[in-house]
């Protein structure tokens, strides 16, 4: 039998300390977010990295690989049955086996494990056909790393499922792929029923799903070290619609890209609901936007704690912003840098306009923000009708490539209802598409400032209002020798007056000449037919 299990990488539910998962707490930006991004296989996906990213990620790859451990004392072995690993689990379960060692087979009838019973999948591809589902009390599904246990899921229905009123649980270690179209609601890597406490989600890749995560009511659980990635909606959702309570996940270093939805999306759906501590929430090129806490039903999300987090390139089509807020009180975001929201990260020319970097909703009471950069937004870096805010110790930068208006080109706008406390922040003159650092259309003395340094050498106005709007500068052109002279460094060849005509009309209606050179770097990589414009 042990020749059997030769091979087989397994850790022990009841050790003290956790296998280390993989950690996500590096500076991450574009390029790592795009690499990670690319497949379930960590090398291939460092193959072509920058130097840059390949030395800071060799520690994650090296934590994936040494996540392992020995079987526990008195494991049960399931070996396949005609290839089904499931009707191994499910004799063993039948038996009265409490720690179960499966190998690599097929998931193809459900099982479900229930009080005290751990489940160790070894490394290896899993055809899953299935649910996996976790009952009762004091509970366990890990594999071997989480890219070393693959499970690919060819039918509807989560592929792992936490019941109603679950308490001590941890699923950890596997890889939840999709394989199949047509996706539904339901269509999870991981799932919650009504409620469930004490719970560790851990070391997770999830790649293909409706929604990667859904989870319901929680009051303390854990989730850290998961990847998502190519969702047909939203990363993770959370939502108190089956039962009311708060979703108070405290999690930590979480990355999600290229997700058609939003990277969380946390709905409120039965009642007021609070969330828990995360700390390091990065996400890359998700279509809809990045965080958002909605209303429902008149509810909102209450105390959001956000930290040492980083977003990029969301809302390129939904034009969402890269943190949204809608409603409730009390909520904090510190040391969190926030990027080129509305921009697309695989297609520089999709852009969605007046993309804020922040908004805060009319229903938002009260929210504290410290040590940001928010930077080269398509709208404004803040967009607020919230109550009471305190923004300190921030900087505001370049915000506004897609600005159509000085209220859209602004480190921050606020559009009144409430009092906005500005406290040591600056605005410098990075770039030329940050025309106004602060505007304001609410109230006189609806914005109380100290101690903020705004840098006008490069033609920023200090503070644009509504009974004084600042008037529009007419947008740079460019000289007909730009245009020429990037059309044959791009396009050689390619130039014609006619072209020459168009392209400076856009110019002179606001088009900028990065944009520009976008447009001419991708036309000569994916068609070089000289058909633009």
């Amino acid at each position: 039998m042990k020749t059997k299990l030769t091979g087989l990488i397994l850790i022990a539910l009841l050790q003290a300390a956790c296998a280390p998962g993989f950690d996500l707490r590096e500076d991450l930006r574009l390029e790592n977010a795009t690499r990670l991004a690319q497949g379930t296989n960590f090398s291939r996906a460092l193959e072509s990295a920058p130097a840059r990213l390949q030395a800071m990620a060799a520690p994650l790859q090296n934590n994936l690989s040494q996540a392992s451990a020995q079987a526990p004392a008195g494991c049960t072995p399931a070996l396949p049955v005609n290839g089904s690993t499931a009707q191994a689990i499910n004799a063993a379960l039948k038996a009265g086996a409490k720690a179960i060692c499966a190998e690599a087979g097929r998931l193809d009838e459900a099982v479900t494990i229930t009080d005290g019973v751990s489940l160790f999948l070894g490394a290896g591809e899993y055809e899953q056909s299935a649910t996996l589902t976790l009952q009762g009390n004091r509970v366990a599904l890990v594999g071997a790393t989480a890219f070393g246990t693959i499970l690919k899921m060819s039918a509807p229905g989560p592929q792992v499922q936490i019941g109603d009123f679950v308490d001590y649980y941890r699923v950890a270690n596997l890889s939840l792929i999709r394989t199949h179209g047509d996706l539904a609601v339901g269509d999870n890597g991981v799932r919650t029923g009504k409620s469930n406490n004490n719970g560790v989600i851990e070391a997770l890749w999830i790649e293909k799903q409706f929604d990667g995560l859904y989870l319901g009511v929680t009051a303390y659980s854990q989730i850290r070290d998961i990847s998502v990635n190519e969702c047909a909606r939203h990363g993770l959702v959370f939502t108190n619609l089956q039962h009311p309570g708060p979703t108070q996940y405290y999690m930590r270093d979480l990355l999600f890209t290229r997700n058609d939805g939003f990277a969380i999306y946390a709905s409120p759906d039965s009642g007021q609901m609070s969330v828990g501590n995360w700390d390091g929430i990065y996400t890359f090129h998700n279509k809809r936007g990045g965080v958002v806490l909605a209303t429902a039903n008149g509810h909102k999300v209450e105390s959001l704690r956000m930290t040492n987090s980083f977003f990029g390139n969301d809302g390129y089509a939904g034009g969402g912003a890269e943190i949204a807020i809608h409603g409730g009180s009390l909520h904090a975001i510190s040391n969190t840098f926030i990027e080129m929201s509305g921009f697309s990260g695989l297609d520089f020319n999709t852009i969605a306009n007046d993309t804020p970097g922040i908004y805060l909703a009319a229903g938002v009471n009260t929210v504290n923000m410290s040590n940001l950069m928010v930077v080269n937004s398509s709208g404004p870096g803040v967009l607020s009708a919230a109550q009471n805010v305190l923004i300190s110790a921030s900087t505001f930068a370049n915000n506004g490539h897609r600005g159509r208006d000085d209220r859209n080109r602004s480190g921050i706008h606020n559009i009144g209802g409430g009092t906005m406390t500005l406290t040591g922040n600056q605005f410098p003159a990075i770039g030329a598409e940050q025309r106004v650092a602060i505007f304001n259309d609410g109230a006189a003395g609806s914005i109380i400032e100290s101690g903020n340094r705004i840098d006008t050498s490069g033609g920023m106005i200090a503070q644009g209002n509504a009974s004084a709007p600042v008037a529009p500068t007419p947008p740079p052109s460019a000289p007909a020798s730009f245009i020429r002279t990037q059309f044959d460094l791009y396009l050689p060849g390619c130039w014609t007056a006619e072209k020459e005509s168009i392209w400076q009309t856009w110019f002179n209606n606001g088009g900028t000449q990065a944009d520009f050179i976008w447009t001419l770097q991708n036309v000569a990589t994916t068609n070089p037919s000289c058909l633009v414009r």
